[in-house]
């Protein structure tokens, strides 16, 4: 049975937006890690870092001296070359308060959320 026009841009329609909707996802084979890092605080994200867990230091900011206003968000791409998906996270804010997520997965997440309930205050 031949297949209408309408049926066919019906289809077509529901193609597109189940492939938008897994673009939002990357593969581990990919070399980029985007996620939209969202500051849900009330204070301006000055720094931002992510790095693998089996690594103890923090690397460079990746941030480069922009910063995310509260309320603001910026998508990032949190790779470091290797084909890890997993990473710790750790946000400094303008006050000296600073946020840590640990194991985040970005290869199942398209955004991350810091928000007000977990700051801790600076090291002191």
């Amino acid at each position: 049975m031949p297949v209408s026009p309408s049926r066919r841009a019906v289809r077509a329609a529901a193609l597109s937006v189940t492939a938008m909707s897994l673009a939002g996802f990357q593969t581990a084979d990919s070399p980029d890690r985007y996620v939209l890092i969202v500051n849900a605080t009330s204070q301006t994200m000055i720094q931002f870092y992510a790095h693998d867990p089996c690594c103890s230091a923090w690397p460079e900011d990746i941030l480069g001296g922009h910063v995310i206003p509260a309320g603001g968000s910026l998508r990032l791409n949190v790779a470091d070359g290797s084909p890890q998906c997993v990473f710790d996270m750790r946000a400094k804010f303008s006050d000296g308060h600073y946020l840590e997520d640990a194991a985040v997965n970005v290869c199942e997440v398209t955004e991350h959320w810091f928000t007000e309930v977990r700051r801790r205050p600076p090291a002191s």
